[in-house]
């Protein structure tokens, strides 16, 4: 237990502490993360670019390209553990704390192909979509970066893409001989669970 003098002394040495230099110390400490971080997320701005473009955040995941709306919640997590779930189906990965919330990570991969992904430990981040209940984590092996698309490259079919996937597009894209597919995440986990 800290006597009020122990407090005193602590508030003292803390108060010698130049905050300019802790934030230099931290920002020197951390300069390849953030080079790294910078580097990843580098997106120059397309000065031909009409105001009918639409930005997303692209990823795949296995064979499908998938698409993130620009606005919808997300973050990344690099370094976090996943806790198995027993006796839970084989596409729940576990779960990971997220804030101190408990969110379930899945195998999205499984669930499109009916493979287990093989992604090595430590290979892999772990992208939140979404936030509090509604969290839902999928193991990446490489970031999502900037996408835009014209009105033009929207597509009306989706037959073309996996048949699990095909009642929960909201849309997609195709550019570059590649289709991009957004997808109501929260309303495609939920048919799997009920």
């Amino acid at each position: 237990m800290m006597k009020e003098s122990d407090d005193l002394s602590v508030l003292s040495i803390a108060s010698e502490v130049d905050s300019k230099s802790a934030r230099t110390g931290w920002l020197e400490k951390h300069a390849e993360l953030i080079k790294k971080l910078e580097a990843e997320y580098q997106f120059t701005p397309d000065t031909n670019k009409s105001s009918t473009d639409e930005r997303y955040f692209g990823f795949i995941i296995g064979n499908l390209n998938m698409l993130l709306s620009a606005s919808l919640s997300s973050e990344i997590l690099e370094d976090n553990l996943i806790y198995p779930i027993p006796l839970s189906p084989n596409w729940l990965l576990g779960a990971c704390n997220h804030r101190g919330d408990i969110v379930p990570v899945i195998d999205f991969e499984q669930i499109i192909s009916g493979e287990k992904s093989v992604i090595e430990a430590g290979k892999y981040k772990t992208l939140v979509l979404d936030k509090d209940e509604n969290a839902i984590g999928i193991q990446l092996t490489k970031l999502p970066s900037p996408i835009n698309f014209k009105k033009k490259e929207r597509l009306k079919n989706f037959s073309k893409l996996p048949k699990i996937v095909q009642p929960f597009v909201t849309h997609a894209y195709k550019k570059g001989g590649k289709i991009w597919v957004c997808i109501d995440f929260p309303f495609f986990i939920e048919s799997f669970t009920n």
